[in-house]
């Protein structure tokens, strides 16, 4: 099944999008994926209960069951969400849900509509369309994961080029209906010396791809946004 809107080919200026690219290393487009399509898979990715807890620190990084957390001492739960703030002070760190989508995930299978498209995310059609855009080759796999950025949620500036993974091509294949750019959430683009340049609001059926050497962020989900900000994000490499 392909996962590529058939009428993109018509009225999707392709050159046009591709300079965009080649001049900021990003582009964002809308309307890629079958809008049918793109509702069933945020739809399903809304009504998933169990979450991973992604989060990063200067202490490390890891992946952990929210429930867990609730048993924790007060002591031991404090300790942590310290650790956290302290490192996103000095720019450093994430925390969000996730789910993981091209590997195994520690909850089980994802909803049919979610692990149709991670399927689908190594396709001919769609390779051969991020070739013709971003001029992406050579790729041997995707690492995909389903997103959540609930009020809380951030990840702060970083780079995604870990040369030992060998990413070619980052990617946010937008899932986020009836959001509100005051909340949060925000794709942040920052140049070398840290100054913000592009930023993008969450959207519904966008694709944002951009080159693992862009430094960027997702910024903070305030507290009055009601409700999350969905994703799936990840990189193709060799």
């Amino acid at each position: 099944m392909s996962l590529l809107n058939p009428e993109i080919d018509s009225g999707f200026d392709l050159n046009g999008a591709a300079a965009v690219f080649q001049a900021h290393g990003h582009v964002r487009l809308a309307g890629v994926m079958k809008p049918e399509r793109a509702s069933a898979i945020a739809d399903a990715s809304k009504a998933i209960d169990r979450w991973s807890f992604s989060y990063g620190a200067a202490e490390g990084v890891g992946r952990i069951d929210p429930q867990q957390i609730q048993t924790w001492p007060d002591e031991q739960r404090a300790a942590f969400n310290h650790a956290l703030v302290t490192s996103a002070r000095k720019g450093k760190g994430f925390a969000y849900f996730s789910r993981q989508m091209t590997s195994p995930d520690a909850f089980g299978p994802l909803p049919p509509p979610v692990a149709a498209m991670a399927n689908d995310l190594m396709s001919s059609d769609v390779l051969a369309f991020l070739g013709k855009l971003a001029g992406l080759s050579g790729v041997s796999k995707v690492d995909a994961h389903l997103t959540q950025f609930r009020p809380g949620h951030y990840l702060t500036r970083h780079i995604d080029s870990l040369h030992a993974n060998n990413r070619k091509l980052a990617f946010v294949w937008g899932l986020t209906k009836d959001w509100h750019p005051d909340w949060g959430g925000l794709l942040q683009f920052y140049d070398r010396s840290g100054t913000p340049k592009l930023a993008f609001a969450p959207g519904f059926n966008t694709l944002d791809i951009f080159s693992v050497e862009q430094i960027h962020a997702v910024t903070y989900v305030t507290p009055f946004a009601t409700g999350p900000r969905q994703a799936v994000s990840g990189w193709y490499m060799e």
